[in-house]
């Protein structure tokens, strides 16, 4: 059996915390052992000193684990390779840390320098480094110059699909009935994601677009990041140009031929189903914990 420990810095409401979640539910159905809490303190918040804190936790707890699964703050990394008898890192990278967070001024780049250079230096020192698509693959190899022969697997996020296939409870009116036509968007409320009807530009992956393809409807997102991998533009929906005209246009097919919607609704519901499953996820992330382990 395989001890995997795991370690993150918050449990938020966004996409990267439920793939963690997700990640260590796939492990334990494949028989991996999963501690829930190290002295109480797995859920540290969101800081590089939590992490490492953690992390010092986990050495001196005296729990025996085999590989350690860390994502977004790769600050815990170094930390356990104090630990007596190596230990294996698998990193699931996001997106870089760095490139969330603006430099509007000079001591801000001055604060950021530093910490820059530690979130290379700590990444490298994973044996095993996983990105959520091929375009958080490339930003990795950009943003991280010095890491250009490491390589990055892609695993995309799953879908619980079991939490789609029951039927919601008592909507109260929430969808007006005497409207012809609905367009949703679906985003975690944060500036970044612009909260009209598109998908962010360069959204590392995107989640929202997989959850409404398997519940049959077509999606329109913006033509770039993580949407050119979920999406099959003019299968599963439209990828558009960030422009209010550009969207405008591909709403507009659906009002004028509501024929599509059904026939993207379907073929999305089986891209997902092929590509995006939890046995699926589950089956891959399980090798890469088993290669680490060998």
């Amino acid at each position: 059996m395989v001890n995997v420990v795991f370690l993150h810095p918050d449990l938020g409401i966004g996409g990267a915390e439920r793939l963690v979640v997700d990640a260590a539910l796939a492990l334990r159905s494949k028989g991996c052992k999963l501690p829930t809490s190290i002295f109480g303190y797995f859920h540290a918040v969101c800081a590089y000193i939590r992490m490492v804190y953690v992390a010092l936790c986990l050495i001196f707890s005296g729990l025996e684990f085999d590989v350690v699964f860390c994502d977004q703050v790769s600050a815990c990394i170094p930390v356990i390779r104090l630990a007596r008898r190596k230990k294996k890192v698998l990193f699931y990278c996001h997106f870089p840390d760095q490139l969330l967070t603006a430099r509007s001024s000079f001591l801000k780049r001055l604060y950021r320098a530093p910490v820059d250079r530690l979130e290379e230096a700590n990444t490298g020192m994973a044996d095993c480094v996983v990105v959520n698509s091929q375009f958080t693959a490339g930003v990795f190899k950009r943003t991280f110059e010095s890491l250009s022969s490491v390589q990055t697997d892609v695993l995309y996020p799953s879908l619980n699909f079991s939490t789609f296939d029951t039927e919601p409870a008592e909507l109260g009116g929430l969808i007006p009935t005497e409207k012809s036509f609905v367009f949703l968007s679906i985003n975690r409320y944060e500036r970044k994601k612009n909260c009209v009807l598109y998908t962010p530009s360069n959204e590392h992956f995107g989640i929202v677009p997989v959850e409404a393809m398997y519940m049959h409807c077509p999606v329109i997102a913006v033509n770039s990041g993580g949407p050119l991998e979920s999406i099959a533009d003019g299968e599963t929906g439209f990828l558009c140009d960030p422009q209010p005209a550009c969207f405008a246009e591909a709403m507009e097919k659906f009002v004028k031929d509501p024929g599509q919607r059904q026939g993207m609704g379907e073929a999305g519901r089986d891209r997902v189903l092929k590509r995006f499953s939890v046995d699926s996820f589950s089956e891959r992330l399980y090798q890469y914990i088993c290669k680490l382990t060998e």
